[in-house]
């Protein structure tokens, strides 16, 4: 595999699965800002594809499609207004969002045990374990979401940390003695 050499080859990296060699050229200062408005954009994608899934699979919970018509067992409005309520709120972005939309997606696989045991009362519509996974998926995804907005919280902080540093160096009585002789 032939490289280039010099300036070109430093400002490029190689990437490629080993077989075929890609050269993509480094990514310049004044873009690494959009690189951060991207992994915003990312969360944002995340926050709507759980929320459209949450109202969705409430829905799901009380119409059914094959053949049309409405469940209107009490079990299945529970599931179908805790995952629309749990949707709402994640929609919210309040600090009570992850409670409300933990409690939508164990009550979403909590109604699918029930429509297993063939309790009266709850009928979801499709095989019953498929809510149990329905609801098991919410959460994974869940924790995941959470998870990268804690991350970039803590990414937040320290780059105002580190703007910060410099500053406050220059501020301390101890770098103030230093300067004068």
């Amino acid at each position: 595999m032939h490289t280039k050499a010099g300036p070109a080859a430093a400002r490029s990296k190689i990437v490629g699965d080993g077989n075929y060699a890609a050269v993509v050229p480094a990514m310049a200062p004044k873009w690494r800002g959009l690189q951060s408005r991207g992994s915003r954009q990312s969360v944002r994608s995340q926050t709507s594809y759980l929320v459209v899934m949450m109202c969705m699979m409430g829905a799901f919970a009380i119409v059914r499609l094959q053949p049309f018509g409405l469940l209107l067992f009490p079990g299945n409005l529970v599931v179908g207004a805790a995952l629309l309520v749990g949707g709402l709120a994640l929609a919210a972005n309040r600090t009570f969002s992850l409670a409300v939309a933990t409690g939508a997606a164990l009550l979403t696989m909590v109604g699918g045990l029930l429509t297993f045991g063939k309790v009266r009362g709850f009928a979801l519509p499709g095989y019953p374990l498929i809510w149990l996974v329905v609801g098991l998926y919410v959460e994974m995804r869940l924790i995941v979401h959470f998870q990268n907005l804690r991350r970039q919280a803590l990414q937040k902080k320290r780059e105002q940390s580190e703007s910060n540093k410099d500053k406050l160096v220059a501020e301390s009585p101890e770098s103030k003695a230093e300067d004068q002789p």
